[in-house]
């Protein structure tokens, strides 16, 4: 890659929520009767709460968020907007895996999806505002590419 070190150095921030964010998103598919046997549901239970209702619920505050991030993106600051977003999202992935409740362990998944949908509009605002526009494209696949990674990571740590 032509890049030079500096916008690497810009990048790399970005590129490691891109990683987290994404492995966080991977872990739980994986682990849907493990956690529906933590809340003693059988397996219609565990299909219709988990897989149906929570994803959901996911898609569509994830969606909205995404949305509303980018329009925040536009009137506040993007640094502290992502870093709120970090926040929120590792702060509901720690809280998910400790979530005693149904209920509790929904509310987690939201914080989660807020930080999903979120992320992506305001870093590529900011890959906007820190990489020169010859250079862009380079940046953009260098985000997508080994962001990417996250979701390979999340398998791996879920196995």
């Amino acid at each position: 890659l032509g890049l030079s070190w500096r916008l690497f150095l810009v990048l790399w921030p970005l590129i490691l929520i891109q990683v987290c964010v994404l492995a966080e998103v991977s872990i739980l598919p994986i682990s849907l009767s493990v956690v529906a046997k933590s809340f003693d549901f059988d397996d219609l239970e565990r299909d219709q709460n988990l897989g149906s209702t929570v994803a959901m619920i996911y898609g569509i505050i994830g969606g909205a968020a995404s949305v509303l991030s980018g329009c925040l993106a536009d009137i506040i600051d993007r640094k502290w907007l992502l870093f709120v977003l970090a926040i929120i999202g590792g702060v509901a992935s720690i809280c998910t895996s400790r979530a005693l409740t149904f209920e509790m362990f929904t509310l987690c998944r939201i914080g989660a999806a807020i930080a999903l949908g979120g992320h992506l509009p305001v870093i590529l605002s900011l890959l906007a505002d820190f990489v020169p526009l010859t250079e862009r494209a380079e940046a953009m696949a260098l985000l997508s590419i080994i962001g990417g990674w996250g979701g390979s990571i999340g398998n791996a740590l879920a196995v």
